[in-house]
């Protein structure tokens, strides 16, 4: 299995993916498997109509973290949630909004546990990334990760 399509379905490992038992039997047990059942679950899975218009270059995770955000142009700050997150990016929900620019360049600091408030340094991950997406009406940022 070579491809491994679900490792970019935002689906997988999620209750939404139709084909997880399959899947769950191919990654625990590969080896109960006949080459032709892994060429038929390589085709389901890359074919997927549940995650066909959503596939993406990297999985993204659903963990809520709190995340600080400077912006590094204009020195203004948020706080937020992420809503997802990969390897690339983010999808941040603001807690206030501010108008950013798509193409911003941000500071984001990222919590792994509840300390936002006390801006602990032994829970932050800090990211420069890049304003991709806007969604005013949620109150809503896509960013990628630039470092």
């Amino acid at each position: 299995m070579a491809d491994q399509p679900w490792k970019t379905c935002q689906y997988f490992f999620t209750e939404e993916c139709p084909n997880l038992s399959f899947i769950s039997k191919a990654i625990l047990i590969p080896q109960f498997l006949d080459p032709s059942e892994t060429a038929i679950l390589e085709s389901t899975c890359a074919n997927c109509e549940t995650c066909q218009d959503e596939k993406r270059g990297s999985l993204r995770i659903t963990r809520p973290l709190k995340v600080f955000i400077e912006s590094q142009d204009l020195k203004r700050t948020a706080q937020g949630s992420i809503l997802n997150v990969s390897s690339t990016g983010a999808l941040v929900e603001l807690d206030n909004w501010l108008d950013f620019r798509v193409c911003e360049k941000i500071m984001m600091q990222i919590y792994t546990g509840d300390h936002v408030a006390d801006h602990m340094q032994a829970h932050v991950d800090k990211r420069q990334s890049i304003v991709k997406r806007i969604i005013e009406d949620k109150r809503q940022i896509g960013v990628m990760f630039i470092q």
